[in-house]
């Protein structure tokens, strides 16, 4: 037997051996994925799937669009393959993108965050067409290089497969997501005369997941909530002038718009502000405007009610979860009614501009531009999830040379391949 022959069996033995126990075959972790639509509007969805191949490389297969109407569950394309690669090779993924026609005629994306069980918020992007399409691409990365009538549109999540199971069923899958009558589209890069996406055709199916966010476009929703205040105020106001003039009783005045019943900045309790706790260049004291010794209720008059219990993530970061309506998510954890731990997974479109949270769907080299080297970098599951960890010292108590992720005195970051960061962990 020559060498060439027996580096060919080697390396044959090695991507047996590093298939995860159990793992026989590829169809044992096939997965169908299922978009829910639960809001007013319909939503088109296209997909990108990374098939990694040992003798040609990655292999992404690309279509769209799947319209999902409202009140219904769509299967979005066909079931697929999402068995580990192993150490050789990258994971299997699909890469979720969303377009719709809003309420002004315009046809174009829309983001939906945070992420659900098994769907994990990206900052991909990958090329769509306007109308129905299929093509297929080589490649680590999902096709980006548009040619003809494609253009690029951004991803919303990204789905692996859920892990430690042997057999994944339909009911895992669902993801639901809500547009309003008052969401706007962001155009598309190219867009056509004729109808838009929310006029092209998919798929059917079934399916549930807890994503319900829309967004409003480049203004803010609660920017436009305010300016649909301020018109109507000036609207009565004008109605009552003119009926003054004319000495008639006032005409009935319109209904205020619902106001989300979030605070604002003006309006939130006043506390002390804690002295800065330096790592790199980033002051660590806070996190989405929470700092160690806050107390439950004024977590509450930023985020509102936690949306459950107590309960863990997949790290096992335990607290009690909040999801605002402008798409930020945190877990807060409480040590004799006060803040000590806080860990963010998006920031949300209401959210002031903040160091740590900018980091999110940032790549490992920007957080280390800020931060300065980790102390602990430590890779979780497979080579696609990693943690990094910055300790820092605080009175009495000096900085710890290797931190554990998410342990006390510590900034943790993690990061899963083709996502950039996802989390964002803080533990006085």
């Amino acid at each position: 037997m020559n060498r060439l022959q027996v580096l060919s069996l080697t390396t044959l033995m090695l991507m047996i051996a590093f298939r995860l126990p159990g793992q026989t075959q590829d169809h044992e972790w096939d997965a169908q994925i299922v978009v829910c639509n639960d809001g007013k509007i319909g939503v088109d969805v296209a997909r990108a799937y990374r098939h990694p191949d040992y003798f040609s490389g990655d292999q992404w297969e690309v279509t769209g669009w799947f319209h999902v109407d409202p009140g219904k569950c769509e299967a979005i394309g066909k079931s697929e393959s999402y068995a580990t690669g192993g150490v050789l090779l990258k994971d299997p993924i699909t890469l979720l993108a969303f377009g719709f026609r809003d309420s002004t005629g315009v046809s174009g994306s829309i983001r939906f965050s945070p992420g659900t069980k098994n769907y994990y918020p990206t900052n991909q992007q990958f090329c769509v067409e306007t109308e129905g399409f299929l093509y297929r691409a080589s490649g680590s990365n999902p096709p980006r290089d548009c040619t003809g009538a494609q253009f690029l549109i951004p991803a919303s999540y990204e789905f692996t497969g859920p892990l430690n199971s042997s057999r994944v069923g339909v009911s895992n899958n669902e993801l639901h997501v809500s547009i309003g009558p008052n969401d706007r589209a962001i155009p598309f890069g190219k867009q056509s005369s004729g109808s838009g996406v929310s006029q092209s055709t998919g798929g059917g199916g079934q399916s549930k997941g807890d994503a319900n966010v829309g967004a409003c476009g480049k203004v803010s929703c609660w920017d436009l909530l305010l300016q649909g205040l301020n018109q109507a105020a000036k609207d009565n106001e004008a109605q009552r002038g003119a009926s003054n003039a004319n000495n008639n009783p006032p005409p009935p005045t319109r209904p205020k718009p619902v106001v989300s019943a979030v605070r604002t900045p003006a309006a939130l309790p006043q506390r002390p502000r804690l002295a800065p706790i330096m790592v790199g260049k980033i002051d660590v004291s806070h996190l989405a405007g929470l700092q160690r010794g806050d107390t439950p209720e004024y977590v509450s008059s930023i985020f509102g009610q936690p949306t459950s219990a107590p309960e863990q993530d997949s790290s096992g970061f335990g607290g009690y979860p909040h999801k605002r309506d402008d798409g930020s998510s945190i877990r807060v954890n409480y040590y004799d009614n006060v803040v000590t731990r806080v860990k963010a997974y998006s920031k949300g479109s209401r959210s002031v501009s903040e160091p740590l949270l900018d980091l999110l769907g940032k790549d490992e080299s920007a957080a280390v531009a800020l931060l300065g080297p980790p102390q602990t970098r430590e890779s979780l599951l497979n080579i696609d999830n990693t943690d990094l960890v910055w300790s820092f010292p605080m009175p009495g108590r000096p900085a710890e040379s290797r931190p554990e992720p998410e342990a006390t005195q510590t900034l943790t970051l993690h990061f899963k391949t083709g996502v950039g960061c996802q989390s964002v962990a803080l533990v006085w």
